[in-house]
């Protein structure tokens, strides 16, 4: 468990589209997810406060962003004072939309934030590298 006035990325994993299954080799056409793993300290979780994601697919072969997602969820829903452990999931278009082509190696890099009344922590993480086919 993180610390109470700490969020963290445990694990970012992309995906195959609708699974928790790993990418080993992605189809080019095919639609993806990333799963980002998280906590969310006792002090952070309050009514008010909000997390947000920042998902980036980058092609690692040609140095290039693929997509880019952002999400934000409140975090009201959990219980207040207690610490939350969760996923939030993204979903991403087929990589051929960015310019990926077969053989590119790529990456999920992610950062993320919770602000919680007068407390804001981050956290980043990357996953492992897939290959498109």
């Amino acid at each position: 468990m993180p610390n109470t006035q700490d969020a963290v990325i445990k694990l970012l994993t992309p995906v195959d589209d609708g699974t928790p299954f790993t990418i080993d080799v992605l189809p080019l056409a095919a639609g993806f997810d990333v799963i980002a793993d998280v906590e969310i300290g006792a002090n952070l979780v309050q009514p008010t406060a909000q997390q947000m994601l920042h998902v980036a697919v980058v092609n690692l072969t040609s140095a290039t962003q693929v997509q880019l997602r952002d999400v934000t969820v409140p975090v009201g829903q959990f219980t207040p004072g207690q610490p939350f452990t969760g996923t939030i999931k993204v979903d991403f278009d087929p990589v051929s939309n960015g310019g990926a082509v077969s053989g590119d190696v790529l990456q999920a890099v992610a950062s993320y934030k919770v602000i919680s009344n007068s407390i804001t922590d981050v956290s980043t993480a990357r996953s492992v590298t897939f290959v498109v086919e």
